[in-house]
């Protein structure tokens, strides 16, 4: 029931993560869960990507920051992660400083990559249909050189959980 939320949030490159911080807000509220001042640490993703950081440095820098500021006030018992590399770097800073994961905080990822099954505990994490994301992208391609221009279209496709260890059983 204290849920927090580590991304990086952009006013300009993309939707995608604008929505999965939407969607993390929906998802507290349908549970009737409050999101309280500090659960979400959102960095500026332009600031990510001039600093030069991979995803798993920064999900470890911010987990480190966290921790030196108000983590343990927030009390919060999971986190879910804008990738499955920031998750991991998360996890991996948790584990470093005694938290245990699952135990005292869940983690999960999202992406949903063989990269979960890499790692100690194995990350839980949303799964994405990647192969079908890219049959699409490449379908759409495809019909844009032979057509032309065509109009922006928004495609859902469903995702799933994939299953680890680092979410604790309720």
């Amino acid at each position: 029931r204290r849920i927090a939320c580590l991304m990086e949030e952009t006013r300009s490159i993309s939707h995608i993560l604008r929505d999965r911080v939407a969607g993390y807000e929906d998802a507290m509220e349908k549970a009737g869960i409050e999101i309280k001042r500090g659960w979400e640490r959102l960095a500026d993703a332009e600031e990510v990507v001039k600093a030069r950081q991979t995803h798993l440095q920064w999900g470890r820098e911010q987990m480190r920051d966290w921790l030196k500021s108000d983590w343990r006030k927030l009390k919060c018992t999971a986190i879910l992660a804008q990738n499955d590399h920031v998750a991991i770097g998360a996890m991996q800073v948790l584990q470093e400083v005694g938290i245990d994961v699952p135990g005292e905080v869940s983690v999960m990822g999202f992406d949903g990559t063989e990269l979960c099954d890499y790692v100690t505990p194995h990350l839980s994490s949303v799964q994405l249909p990647l192969e079908q994301m890219g049959a699409k992208a490449m379908e759409l391609l495809i019909a844009q050189i032979e057509n032309g221009y065509t109009e922006e279209q928004i495609i859902m496709l469903p995702t799933k959980l994939r299953a680890g260890d680092s979410v604790a059983r309720v």
